[in-house]
């Protein structure tokens, strides 16, 4: 019983803290220069592999597809 007590509290609480604007969750990852992105950009276009443009730049190769996805959708 107290454990559904706890989770509505827990709930009420988070819907409170969005309302008053609070951000909720983990925080958003460090972004990139706009130089490091365009190399990793061209590295790609150059036809280099995931893993190369990661250990070539220096950026973590999730990251690595993670700004590839994001070339695309624009």
């Amino acid at each position: 019983m107290e454990i559904n007590g706890r989770s509505e509290r827990t709930r009420e609480g988070i819907k409170i803290a969005r309302l008053k604007g609070k951000r909720i969750g983990r925080p958003p990852g460090i972004c990139i220069s706009q130089e490091k992105y365009k190399s990793i950009i061209d590295l790609n276009n150059n036809g280099n592999t995931k893993k190369d443009i990661s250990l070539k730049t220096g950026v973590p190769i999730s990251s690595v597809y993670r700004y590839l996805r994001l070339k695309k959708d624009k």
